[in-house]
C-alpha cells in the first residue's frame, strides 16, 4: 500500500498528458510513497503510447484503460478501483505543478485534519496564444475558494481525497455530463466530513484559447445542470428551472468579480506566457462581453436541451 494515488483521466491529449507526467515524477515526495495511475478513456491518437512510455520508464506509473463509459467520471472511477493509496489524489491530463505540490498538499490535509481538499487553481494562457478568449477563460474560470465555501466542492482538476470518505460515500456518478465533481463534493458534505480550500497547493491549468472551446464548455455545463435536476430531483430539482436574467446577472457579476491576489500575479515559468498587457482597447471590451453573453446564451441552451432531453426520456 502506497501512502498517495494519483489518478489522471485523459483522452486523446497526448502533450497535456506529458506536461502533466513531466510534473508529477519530478516530485520532492518520495518516489517509493506514491503511485501515478493514468486511466486512457479509449483515446483513438498516440496518447496511449505516451502513457505506456512514462509506465515503462517510471516504476510508480501505471497505465489502465476505461473504454466502456466516455466519460471522465468513469475513469476516475476505473482509477479509484485499483488505487492503494490512503488519499487520492485527482489531477487533469493537461495540468501541471510544483516539484513540492504533493508533498505540501499531504502536508496541508494532515495539519488541518481536512478529508477533502482542493487546491487553487490558477489558470495561464500558454505561450503564444494570448487570445481574448484565453483571457476571458483566465478571468472568469476556477474560484475553487468560493466553489468550497458556497457550493461544497472543488474541481477535479486538482482535489485531495481521503480512501475512507470514498468508501463511504461512494465514487463518482460516471453517467453525469458535467457536474460530478459538484455532486461528488456535495455528498461529501452532507456525510458530515471536513472540506477545505489550500491556497498554498497550486495547480497550473491552460485556459481554453478559443471561442469554440469557451463556448463548447458552457453548453456542456448547462446540459450536465438540467441532467443534476433529473437524477438528483430532491437535491438538485430546482436546476430543471431555467431563469435566463438570474444566469445572466451571475455571470455578469462573475466576470466583474476583482480577480483575487494569486490570480492577478501572472504566472511567469517556462512555456507560459505572461498576461502583462497594455489597457485593453473598447474592440476588446466589447468582445469579451459578447463572449460573457454567448457563454450564458450557450449555458441556457444547455439547460433547456438538458431538460428536454431527460424529460423526454422519462417519459418513454
Amino acid at each position: 500500500m502506497t501512502d498517495i494515488s494519483i489518478i489522471i483521466p485523459v483522452y486523446n491529449d497526448p502533450r497535456g498528458l506529458e506536461d502533466t507526467l513531466d510534473a508529477v515524477v519530478e516530485q520532492t515526495y518520495p518516489e517509493e510513497s506514491y503511485e501515478v495511475i493514468v486511466v486512457d478513456n479509449d483515446s483513438d491518437d498516440e496518447t496511449p503510447e505516451v502513457a505506456s512510455s512514462y509506465a515503462e520508464r517510471f516504476s510508480n506509473v501505471s497505465v489502465l484503460v476505461e473504454d466502456q463509459i466516455q466519460s471522465s467520471y468513469a475513469a476516475r472511477n476505473t482509477g479509484i478501483e485499483r488505487a492503494t493509496g490512503k488519499i487520492l489524489v485527482f489531477l487533469d491530463a493537461d495540468v501541471v505543478v510544483g516539484q513540492d505540490w504533493l508533498q505540501t498538499g499531504v502536508r496541508a490535509m494532515g495539519e488541518r485534519e481536512l478529508d477533502y481538499m482542493g487546491c487553487h487553481v490558477e489558470v495561464f494562457i500558454p505561450d503564444g496564444e494570448n487570445t481574448i478568449a484565453a483571457r476571458y477563460n483566465k478571468r472568469t474560470d476556477f474560484p475553487v475558494q468560493r466553489f468550497i465555501q458556497e457550493d461544497n466542492f472543488a474541481p477535479t482538476c486538482g482535489l485531495f481525497v481521503r480512501k475512507t470518505v470514498i468508501d463511504d460515500v461512494g465514487t463518482f456518478d460516471a453517467e453525469l455530463v458535467s457536474g460530478g465533481d459538484f455532486e461528488f463534493g456535495n455528498r461529501v458534505h452532507d456525510a458530515g466530513y471536513n472540506l477545505g480550500y489550500e491556497p498554498d497547493v497550486i495547480v497550473y491549468h491552460p485556459a481554453r484559447t478559443s471561442f469554440r472551446e469557451v463556448l463548447k464548455k458552457s453548453f456542456r455545463v448547462g446540459i450536465g445542470s438540467a441532467q443534476l435536476g433529473h437524477q438528483y430531483p430532491e437535491r438538485y430539482g430546482h436546476l430543471a428551472t431555467v431563469n435566463p436574467i438570474r444566469l445572466s446577472i451571475r455571470v455578469i457579476r462573475r466576470f466583474l468579480r476583482k480577480p483575487n491576489d494569486s490570480n492577478a500575479n501572472d504566472r511567469t515559468q517556462e512555456g507560459t506566457q505572461t498576461d502583462k498587457s497594455s489597457k485593453p482597447t473598447i474592440l476588446q471590451r466589447k468582445t469579451v462581453l459578447a463572449i460573457g453573453f454567448l457563454s450564458t446564451v450557450l449555458y441556457v441552451l444547455g439547460r433547456v436541451r438538458g431538460v428536454y432531453t431527460y424529460s423526454s426520456a422519462t417519459h418513454k
